[in-house]
């Protein structure tokens, strides 16, 4: 009889309580991490959903394109471009933060001392001048 080997690796039960532990907690936190994936997911596409009769009334160029947000205005302005702006810089300023940690090999509360130092300094040098 030929030894044919399966494509798949052979699961092995975990042998000590300790290993049956990290086992179960290693499905809870995949469970836990799929729950938040499908969260996400199921909100993205209600919102588009939701959000697909008013942005074709109001034209997808003046709503992402548009400066001004005035929903509640007599004449109401949808325009989300800062809203997509901020967002793309406190994504670019929070990789800076992180490149600068890594970079420098800073700790992580040494830099928030040193940006606190900082910013208090910019702060309160107007005061004293």
């Amino acid at each position: 009889m030929k030894n044919t080997t399966s494509s798949l690796r052979r699961v092995r039960l975990p042998r000590t309580p300790a290993d049956w532990l990290e086992a179960v907690m290693n499905f809870i936190f995949f469970l836990c991490g799929m729950l938040a994936v499908c969260c996400v997911v199921l909100i993205s596409v209600y919102m588009v959903v939701s959000g697909v009769p008013a942005i074709h009334k109001i034209g997808i160029f003046k709503f992402l394109f548009g400066t001004k947000w005035a929903s509640t205005a007599a004449e109401p302005l949808f325009g989300i471009l800062p809203f997509i702006l901020s967002s793309v810089y406190g994504t670019l300023g929070a990789t800076g933060l992180y490149l600068f940690q890594d970079i420098l090999e800073v700790r992580y509360l040494e830099l928030v001392l040193i940006l606190s130092i900082l910013a208090f300094d910019h702060a309160v040098q107007p005061l004293f001048v």
